[in-house]
């Protein structure tokens, strides 16, 4: 009899941001502006929920896993209700704003998801933020691996999007404690050439979109489809 696997979907930062501020840079201290609580921000709030369940979760249920929710998120407005309707059984915990770096909360968000769901063979982080427009694309890679968005050559890896091996947990979470503790601001984007250095094994899961920025807003990505009709996500909450 064949038992499932387990992967486990793992939230951070903010799922209901004002997009006129830099909220996801999440400076230690950083005043921050009020949430957009318009019908449009839980419209879009809703979108990114329905498309991690389309583009994450079923083509991974699809083949044959078990996925849990999990992770560290933002406290705000009604984001109980919201996950629940979205993920009844999710273990997403919530933090206060302005009290994390990047770093910090990526860091907080792999360690609570490996607590609550310890026998995944994958963590996949995702930025809550961004909505997803592609299916996931995962490789069996052995033991020690890491799956990146895209591959960029000349401009600052994504760090959006990442399938973590469960070996590879403690080394990411060293990683990212080297370069975001006690740090009033600090950025992911460097995770790659650590993870290099300590051996694991790197592949882009989406290999038909490379040296394009991470963060292009919805409105740039609809005002050119064409252009970026192969870009698995984008963020959604900026406009």
């Amino acid at each position: 009899m064949n038992i499932k696997q387990n992967v486990c979907v793992v939230f951070r930062g903010e799922l209901l941001r004002n997009p006129l501020s830099s909220y996801h840079n999440n400076g230690i201290g950083k005043s921050v502006r009020e949430y957009d609580l318009s019908e449009e921000s839980f419209t879009r709030q809703n979108n990114i929920m329905e498309s991690i369940i389309t583009h994450i979760i079923i083509p991974y249920e699809n083949i044959g896993y078990n996925v849990f929710i999990s992770g560290c998120v933002y406290d705000g407005h009604n984001y109980n209700k919201k996950l629940t309707d979205f993920f009844p059984n999710n273990t997403i915990t919530q933090i206060k704003s302005g009290k994390t770096n990047q770093a910090e909360l990526f860091y907080r968000s792999i360690d609570h998801a490996e607590k609550k769901h310890p026998n995944c063979i994958e963590y996949i982080s995702i930025r809550a933020d961004y909505i997803m427009l592609k299916n996931i694309i995962r490789k069996d890679l052995g033991n020690l691996y890491t799956g990146f968005s895209w591959k960029n050559n000349n401009i600052p890896q994504v760090d959006v999007f990442f399938i973590i091996s469960k070996n590879t947990i403690n080394i990411l979470k060293n990683i990212l404690c080297n370069i975001g503790n006690k740090k009033k601001y600090t950025h992911t984007h460097s995770i790659y050439r650590y993870l290099q250095k300590n051996k694991v094994r790197l592949y882009p899961i989406w290999t038909n979109y490379e040296d394009k920025p991470t963060g292009i807003s919805y409105k740039e990505y609809i005002n050119d489809i064409k252009m970026h009709e192969n870009r698995p996500f984008v963020n959604y909450m900026r406009r």
